[in-house]
């Protein structure tokens, strides 16, 4: 299972706490280790594109579903939604 998501900064948002959020994401995989692969970076690119992308892939549905649902990234998950929009998209290919 791969996991995209794509964020980018409230308009109303401080953006050195929508770059902390993303820092403390970014080390999830670090606290977390389901995961196949993890990889999110900063969008260096012009304004009016995303800000930021994060890749998670996952051996299979029931370990993204525990993921989803695991106290470290609530607790990420719930920061960065307080600085950001987003979009995820899930793929089983």
């Amino acid at each position: 299972m791969r996991r995209v998501v794509l964020f980018k900064c409230k308009p109303n948002a401080d953006p050195q706490a929508f770059a902390a959020a993303l820092a403390h994401l970014k080390t999830l995989d670090k606290r977390m280790s389901d995961m196949n692969s993890w990889w999110l970076e900063v969008n260096p690119g012009p304004d009016g594109m995303w800000d930021a992308a994060l890749i998670a892939d996952f051996p299979d549905i029931e370990t993204l579903r525990r993921y989803e649902n695991h106290p470290e990234h609530v607790e990420a998950a719930t920061a960065v939604a307080g600085v950001s929009e987003f979009a995820i998209f899930d793929s089983a290919e």
